[in-house]
């Protein structure tokens, strides 16, 4: 696994978090933002970690956001066309 590092010292609640948040991470960098934002509310929400990925969530909000607006964009512009192209034939 990419995340490999020496987790012999770590309590299993901080290796759930960290696993959460690589998980978090990972679907990050492949623009699933959705998935990326459950896992780090995931690991948010555990006891102890609080407001640690606060800069991370608003993020993954933010391209969330655009994504939607992006696929509203083309569905408003896809029913256009065809409204024009119904009319038109």
């Amino acid at each position: 696994m990419a995340h490999e590092e020496n987790n012999e010292n770590l309590s299993p609640e901080e290796l759930k978090y960290r696993d959460l948040a690589h998980r978090g991470d990972d679907y990050f960098k492949i623009e699933l933002y959705r998935w990326a934002l459950h896992y780090y509310k995931l690991a948010e929400a555990m006891p102890g970690y609080g407001d640690t990925l606060q800069d991370k969530i608003a993020l993954t909000r933010d391209k969330l956001r655009k994504e939607t607006r992006s696929i509203l964009t083309v569905l408003i512009v896809a029913a256009v066309v065809i409204v024009l192209v119904w009319l038109f034939s």
